[in-house]
């Protein structure tokens, strides 16, 4: 029994293991209830119109004896005999028999059974009702027959039961065949198969290429939706109702740290920074309330880290109506949040430049004054005047102000270039105890000079300015330390 069974399994699970078989088999049984619904109301049609006519035919050779009279017909019975083994004899009819009012045989189409007696109850219980009686039943074959059951009277009128028992001469019988009925069904049953089996050839021939174009056409589709879906650029995200994960693309699993396999059944909730899941919370909740929406999330990386994004969700519904979850569009912004935190810096620096730049400028004329002033001074006193060492000493400040000054000016750009011969060297030296304060006592400064190195062409404080920005970019690449 097993075997079997498992046989009938594997191959209904091969008759269904695609769409197009599917609906080939749906076809198929469709036509063959419809077909056998049609075969059973024709074939029942054709039984009883079959029926009917061998019944009438039964009734009109029964009548036509009858219509001779009980008289005509026993005074004669050599004639009758003649004419029922005649071979003009409707092939249909089986037997015709004339009895007597004891159910004694006086003439048959079979000579053997004449002076038999009918002791068959069917036909008595017919004859005792004394009417023209239609029977079926069975011979001892087994084959369907249909008798008709005639009266015989002596003279023209009817009989109801036995109350006139002096008219009944005897009783007509008539045996027909119903094995043309049989045929007729057997034939229709044929047709009616074969019929159904090219009609389901027919279905499954028309099924199979639109279905197999079809499936290949959806197939092509859902192909390109998930390439589509994995080559996105932003993160997509799939939930149910209660807000589970059930569907990632790459891209999003890879901005979290995580696979598509790790996240699927995870709460949405659960990947969210702590200080920004009050404000997502009630953001899904307007999604399940049916509006779409965008606002900006903290993701908690698998290492720990921050990822800024745009999360933009619009509800997800059934064919009901019913809310079945939310799809959601996450970009990152982490580069664009560092890089308009740069840009702030960048301005507040620039900012502080132009201050620095016009306190120099400033500044500057001041020095300028007093550079001038202290050389007048000096070139009226004499070599050993007592003056002259404090003037110099203010000439040698002033003079340090202004390098300072001019290297200010520089880092605003607001000095006008002037290109000239120039040891690189001397430059580098000149900046050093600036640089020193630029980058702060946490990195070490180690300068290594080439006493071979050529002269240049340059401008000095552009030179600075493209050492002010090296060194600062070296600072902020170590923030804990290190060496320049």
């Amino acid at each position: 029994m097993t075997f079997p069974l498992h046989f009938f399994l594997s191959f209904w699970r091969r008759l269904t293991n695609t769409p197009q078989r599917r609906l080939a088999l749906a076809l198929s049984l469709g036509i063959i209830v419809l077909m056998t619904l049609h075969g059973s109301i024709l074939i029942a049609r054709q039984q009883r119109d079959l029926r009917d006519q061998m019944q009438q035919h039964g009734l009109a050779v029964a009548r036509s004896l009858a219509a001779f009279g009980g008289s005509a017909v026993l005074e004669n019975l050599f004639i009758v005999q003649e004419a029922l083994t005649s071979d003009q004899l409707d092939p249909r009819i089986l037997r015709v028999l004339v009895t007597d009012t004891d159910h004694m045989i006086m003439a048959s189409s079979d000579l053997r059974q004449i002076g038999d007696s009918l002791t068959d109850p069917t036909f008595k219980q017919a004859a005792a009702r004394g009417v023209e009686t239609v029977l079926e039943e069975r011979d001892a074959t087994g084959q369907e027959q249909l008798v008709i059951v005639e009266p015989l009277l002596a003279k023209s009128g009817e009989i109801v039961g036995l109350s006139a028992p002096r008219k009944l001469t005897g009783w007509i019988r008539v045996d027909l065949s119903m094995r043309a009925a049989q045929k007729e069904m057997l034939r229709t049953l044929w047709q009616q198969i074969f019929v159904t089996m090219g009609l389901v050839v027919l279905a499954v021939l028309l099924v199979r290429v639109p279905v197999r174009r079809l499936a290949q056409a959806l197939q092509e589709r859902e192909a390109q939706y998930r390439q589509i879906f994995e080559a996105a650029t932003d993160g997509i995200w799939l939930t149910d109702a209660e807000h589970r994960t059930t569907l990632v693309n790459a891209r999003m699993a890879e901005m979290l740290g995580y696979s598509p396999a790790e996240m699927t059944g995870l709460p949405f909730v659960a990947f969210v920074d702590e200080p920004d899941g009050a404000v997502t919370r009630s953001h899904l909740e307007h999604c399940r309330g049916g509006e779409a929406g965008q606002c900006d999330v903290k993701f908690l990386h698998k290492n720990g880290s921050l990822v800024s994004t745009i999360l933009s969700t619009k509800p997800m519904r059934d064919q009901g109506g019913g809310y079945t979850g939310f799809l959601a569009m996450v970009t990152d912004i982490t580069e664009r949040k560092r890089l308009e935190t740069e840009l702030r810096q960048s301005q507040k620096m620039e900012a502080i430049g132009k201050l620095a730049g016009g306190i120099a400028h400033d500044f500057n004329n001041i020095l300028t004054v007093i550079l001038g002033q202290s050389e007048r001074l000096l070139s009226k006193l004499s070599p050993d005047d007592p003056m002259r060492a404090k003037l110099t000493s203010i000439s040698t400040v002033s003079q340090r102000a202004a390098t300072l000054t001019h290297q200010l000016l520089a880092y605003s750009r607001k000095q006008v270039l002037q290109p000239r011969i120039v040891n690189f060297n001397d430059m580098v030296a000149g900046i050093e105890d600036m640089l020193r304060r630029l980058i702060g006592e946490h990195i070490a400064l180690n300068i290594a000079c080439d006493p071979r190195a050529g002269l240049i062409k340059a401008d000095s404080s552009q030179i600075n300015q493209v050492l002010l920005n090296l060194s600062i970019n070296a600072r902020d690449a170590m923030p804990q330390g290190g060496a320049l």
